[in-house]
This record gives C-alpha cells, structure tokens and sequence, in this order.
C-alpha cells in the first residue's frame, strides 16, 4: 500500500471495503488537513482551544473529502481534499460567530 497514490488507495478502497486501507489512507494523510487548518486558520494569536477545533474541523474535512471524491474525474485528491477542507472550517467560523461577516473571512483567506 505504501506505493498508492491517494486515488489508487480511494479507488481500492471503495472496490474491497477493507477498512485497513482507509486506515492506511488516513494515517498517510491526516498532516494534509493539519497544513491546509495551518495555512488558512491559524493565526500566531490563535488560542489553543480554538486550533484544537479548528484541526478537528480540518479533519472532518478530510473525511468528507475521502468520502466525496470521484476517482475517475482525473483531478488529484489533495486539489479536491483543500477545497473541501477550508470550506469545512469556514462553516465552522460561520456557524459559531455568525456577528463575523465579509471582513472575516479576507482575514482568513491571507
């Protein structure tokens, strides 16, 4: 499994159901939602309660991704896995502090 490109693992997951592979999958991938949480999210001013959930929204974005994906559409999961992935934590910011609009989410986005 260790040669897999995460389409190939997505694609023989969905084939065999095997739970080991998407174990594998996530274990392999998990830093993936930590980067993107990192590079959109979080600030240097950042608490740590607030990175926790927002690591936590970045990996229930990995989830939905891997559960999403369409294997034969010829676009790399991690393009796919971002999108979804920062749209998930931004639900979460627009979800907890709907008084944040517009200006929030410039913030987040630089």
């Amino acid at each position: 499994m260790e040669n897999h490109t995460n389409e190939e693992l997505i694609a023989l997951y969905r084939e065999t159901r095997d739970e080991s592979i998407k174990d594998h999958f996530f274990e392999r991938n998990i830093n993936l939602a930590y980067f993107f949480a990192n590079k959109y999210f979080l600030k240097s001013n950042t608490n740590s309660d607030e990175r926790e959930e927002i690591a936590s929204e970045a990996t229930i974005g990995l989830v939905k991704a891997f559960n999403r994906f369409e294997v034969n559409n010829g676009a790399k999961f991690t393009t796919f896995a971002e999108a979804v992935i920062r749209n998930e934590v931004l639900n979460h910011y627009f979800r907890n502090y709907k008084n944040i609009g517009y200006p929030l989410l410039v913030y987040l986005l630089h």
